[in-house]
């Protein structure tokens, strides 16, 4: 159930919302904001003077290093070091050999990023993405089918899919759970991609996690289209930039490749009023209401609160950087 298509898209389609709210707290909390055009300038998003220095340590599996050669063994540091340094600009690397033959990266520099956001671009070697229209009723049918299955509900596929987390290991309330962490990530991920036999989710039907308040997250249902040319993943958005608002509040800039600008189009007109979640990996990174149809790009604005100007580095900073050539282990932040 991977969706294939364009990133440029989703990102366009996430621009299209222009303005848009993070997604931190529920509907009722706050308004969603609309989409605007391209008419917020591209700012550096480089860390400036009096940002906090963090010292961050990572670690590689041991026992995947030791297979390797020791030519294997330094390309592959090599390629670590040079995406960490790509994530965390400008940030120090260096190797670290500790006393039991394992090997470390230290990382150094300003960050104005939260510990999470640190551990996730330090950790993450390269989360798929997508964008992908939240799941409604009226979807049932139409994009969301299961054979045999007369009645579908949206509420009971959430809480279903919330119980193959809970068997995981990982402990759930009504309808959010402490944090998502790498357990239920991977946990959500393998059930997306259990067939309905296997008791998996229905046909164009997927969960992502939301952040909420207090660093809970919520399992939010969305559409996988069944039109491939509405699917949208990192092959159609050509740039992510730092930007601002009218305001001068930090915005998320980003341009459409041109080839895709008219099925861009078309997709953000046909769900115009819905709501477009941007999704890398496992997470929603925001849910913005899609309040016009966009073609070529846009700015995507935090809505009435606004975005930090860390959430704007760290999205930009996960949709643009280098790969990491393989998963590392977060052993320590330290702030300073």
């Amino acid at each position: 159930m991977e969706p294939v298509g364009c990133l440029s898209n989703l990102i366009a389609i996430f621009a299209a919302i222009g303005a848009l709210f993070v997604g931190w707290g529920s509907e009722s909390e706050a308004p969603r904001p609309a989409a605007v055009e391209r008419s917020a300038p591209r700012r550096s998003g480089a860390p400036g003077v009096g940002t906090p220095q963090v010292e961050v340590r990572l670690a590689f599996d041991a026992e995947a290093v030791l297979k390797l050669t020791p030519e294997e063994a330094a390309t592959l540091i090599d390629e670590t070091i040079a995406a960490l340094r790509s994530r965390f600009p400008p940030s120090r690397v260096k190797r670290i050999d500790t006393p039991h033959g394992g090997i470390q990266l230290s990382l150094s520099g300003p960050s104005r990023l939260s510990d999470e956001q640190i551990r996730r671009l330090g950790t993450t070697p390269n989360p798929s993405f997508r964008l992908a229209m939240t799941a409604r009723p009226e979807d049932i049918g139409e994009n969301i089918t299961a054979e045999g299955e007369e009645a579908l509900d949206l509420r009971k596929e959430t809480e279903r899919a919330l119980e193959y987390v809970r068997s995981a290991g990982a402990g759930a309330g009504a309808g959010t759970i402490p944090g998502a962490d790498a357990v239920q990530r991977e946990s959500i991920a393998k059930y997306n991609v259990l067939a309905r036999a296997e008791g998996g989710p229905p046909e164009g039907l997927f969960f992502a996690w939301e952040p909420r308040e207090e660093g809970r997250a919520e399992l939010i249902a969305l559409v996988l289209e069944k039109r491939e040319d509405w699917r949208f993943d990192s092959g159609c958005v050509d740039d992510f930039y730092l930007s601002y608002d009218q305001n001068e509040r930090p915005a998320l800039g980003f341009n459409v490749a041109a080839a895709d600008h008219d099925r861009f189009e078309a997709f953000t007109d046909a769900h115009e009023g819905q709501q477009l979640a941007i999704v890398l990996g496992s997470d929603i990174l925001t849910r913005p209401n899609l309040n016009s149809a966009l073609r070529t790009g846009g700015v995507i604005t935090g809505g009435r609160f606004g975005f930090k100007k860390s959430d704007v580095e760290f999205f930009v900073q996960m949709l643009t950087t280098k790969p990491l050539p393989v998963a590392m282990r977060l052993v320590s932040i330290e702030r300073r």
